[in-house]
Order: structure tokens, then C-alpha cells, then sequence
């Protein structure tokens, strides 16, 4: 799961460096898809605590 977050993340990164024009949009929809896997895998640890 986070080897498929990691090479998708590298894959935005090399498409906005390969077009500068989508760095803005890129940048925000990652940091987007930090967040939300971050909240994921917090929601994962809560939950093996109970």
C-alpha cells in the first residue's frame, strides 16, 4: 500500500516537473493525497488500539 502511495507520488512529481504549468495543481492535489493517507493510517492505529 504505501510502495503504491510512494511510486504514485513519484509519478505526479515527474509529470509536474515534465510540465511546469500543472505544478500548482499538482502540488495541491498531492499535498491533498498526503493528508487523506496520513488521516488513513491514523484512523488504522486508533483502530488496532480498541
Amino acid at each position: 500500500m504505501q510502495r503504491e502511495a510512494q511510486d504514485e507520488a513519484a509519478n505526479i512529481l515527474y509529470h509536474a516537473s515534465a510540465s511546469p504549468n500543472l505544478m500548482i495543481h499538482t502540488s495541491t492535489s498531492l499535498i491533498t493525497y498526503i493528508e487523506v493517507f496520513h488521516a488513513l493510517s491514523h484512523i488504522r492505529k486508533m483502530t488496532r488500539i480498541k
